[in-house]
């Protein structure tokens, strides 16, 4: 299980980090960890070395949380440092909010195409059909957590391939949803054996975020 979660100022970025480290270290057999990023730090390069040093495998973010814009200076600030250095898993997309949209991601990723970015929901919670118009051919990554219970399997499938099979993750959202729930949605898929072994842990295994 990858686990993760964000932080809602800069002064608890670190002491999320912390807690999501000891979470692994009792369950290294089980758990890979994620640690967060604030755009208001006053110093995300040395956060970025605290979570590597911690044993992080990636960062967590979410901007309709934390209430930023992807594409504005101080998240582009964020996105520049961990060029090259970690993946980044975004909560993307969801009609209600502006910050997180694909429309913003895509910029994002002109700018900084180095960037490994994961972009949960199928590129966008509830936007699936701007996600699959403007990230595909981006480099980014995409997971499938809070998107298949919307979708009929055969759109899924195409969004999926859209995309690039070897660019798409298992993901389930819990506790929103139930990872075994999660599954049988992927099992369902028109997809081959192959195909459906890549999206549950071949990608992740590539990308060096697995136990």
């Amino acid at each position: 299980f990858l686990v993760h979660s964000v932080a809602m100022s800069p002064k608890r970025t670190r002491h999320i980090d912390d807690y999501i480290a000891q979470c692994v270290r009792e369950h290294p057999d089980k758990l890979v960890g994620f640690g967060t990023l604030h755009p208001d730090s006053p110093d995300i390069e040395a956060d970025i070395d605290y979570a590597i040093s911690l044993g992080l495998k990636g960062i967590k973010i979410h901007p309709d949380m934390q209430l930023f814009a992807l594409d504005e200076p101080r998240s582009l600030k964020m996105f520049e440092a961990l060029e090259g250095r970690l993946p980044v898993l975004i909560h993307t997309g969801d009609k209600r909010y502006p910050y997180s949209n694909p429309r913003r991601m895509a910029k994002v990723m002109r700018r900084f195409p180095g960037l490994t970015a994961i972009c949960a929901h199928l590129g966008g919670y509830s936007e699936w059909e701007e996600a699959v118009d403007l990230l595909p051919g981006t480099g980014v990554y995409v997971d499938t957590s809070s998107s298949l219970f919307a979708l009929a399997p055969e759109r899924a499938a195409e969004i999926i391939r859209a995309f690039g099979v070897d660019h798409v993750l298992f993901g389930s959202d819990y506790p929103f949803e139930d990872a075994s729930d999660m599954v049988e949605y992927v099992k369902n898929l028109p997809l081959g054996e192959q195909e459906r072994s890549m999206l549950y842990y071949k990608n992740a295994q590539a990308l060096g975020v697995h136990v």
